[in-house]
C-alpha cells in the first residue's frame, strides 16, 4: 500500500477530513466526513480510506461502499457547483499501514 500512498501524497490536496451533510432526492440525509479530496477545484477526486485486516482489494471495497462513495461525490458536486459528481475511490489500508 505504501506505493499507492506515496503516489497519493504527490497529488494536490484540496481538503482533509471534510464534513458533509446533505439531503438527497429521495429525502435521505447523508452525514459524514470525506477523508481526502485531491486534484484541482474544477476536477477533484474523493478518496476514502478503509482499513481491513484481511486486505480486500480496492475493487471489492468500492463495490461494498459504492453508496457512501456516491454520496460523498454528490455532496462535493453540490458544494463546488460541478456539473457532474467527481470521481470517488477507496484507498485500502492494511492493518499494518500507517
Amino acid at each position: 500500500a505504501s506505493g499507492r500512498l506515496d503516489a497519493l501524497g504527490r497529488e494536490p490536496i484540496l481538503a482533509r477530513e471534510l464534513p458533509m451533510l446533505y439531503r438527497d432526492e429521495r429525502g435521505d440525509t447523508w452525514d459524514g466526513t470525506i477523508d481526502l479530496v485531491v486534484g484541482e477545484p474544477s476536477s477533484p477526486t474523493v478518496v476514502d480510506y478503509k482499513t481491513a485486516a484481511d486486505s480486500p482489494s480496492a475493487e471489492d471495497l468500492e463495490s461494498a461502499y459504492r453508496g457512501q462513495l456516491d454520496a460523498y461525490a454528490e455532496a462535493l458536486r453540490r458544494a463546488l457547483g460541478l456539473a457532474a459528481p467527481p470521481p470517488a475511490r477507496i484507498e485500502p489500508l492494511g492493518a499494518a499501514d500507517p
